[in-house]
């Protein structure tokens, strides 16, 4: 099973709606994806990073970005512009990514958003190998 990709939009502090979309990298806007513990890309990031020539890549390595839990990184703009911003947030350990795990990811998601001033975002949410719960199981929880 692939990614499963959707779209999150939110009135700052109030309402969020989420559509789940087709699976493909966005043009334009916010783009949010994830890594595991040891710095370890989601095949979504790793595809936004080679779209970027490397730039997420690169911000992780001259970063404290570690990939745990609490982990996030924003790239305001990154490569080529064409992303207003890339969040990347760490889900830890692959074998402790449950239901809760994904519950604090997706609060997560939305305070990085409101954090950098976004009203939306396209999230990509590979499925976690190993995890206790796959993709279409974590996304509503998020």
């Amino acid at each position: 099973m692939g990614p499963l990709p959707f779209h999150l939009s939110f009135d700052r502090f109030t309402r969020m709606k989420i559509r789940f979309s087709k699976l493909e990298l966005p043009k334009d806007g916010s783009l949010v994806v994830f890594a595991l513990k040891d710095k370890a890309l989601s095949a979504s990031a790793q595809a936004v990073d080679k779209a970027l020539d490397g730039a997420v890549s690169r911000a992780v390595a001259t970063s404290r970005f570690k990939g745990g839990g609490g982990d996030s990184l924003v790239l305001p703009s990154p490569g080529d512009g064409r992303y207003d911003r890339v969040v990347l947030l760490g889900l830890g350990k692959a074998e402790e990514f449950d239901a809760l795990a994904a519950q604090n990811a997706g609060g997560r998601v939305v305070a990085a958003l409101n954090g950098a001033g976004a009203k939306a975002a396209t999230v990509l949410l590979d499925p976690v190998e190993g995890g206790k719960i796959d993709g279409a199981e974590a996304a509503p929880r998020g």
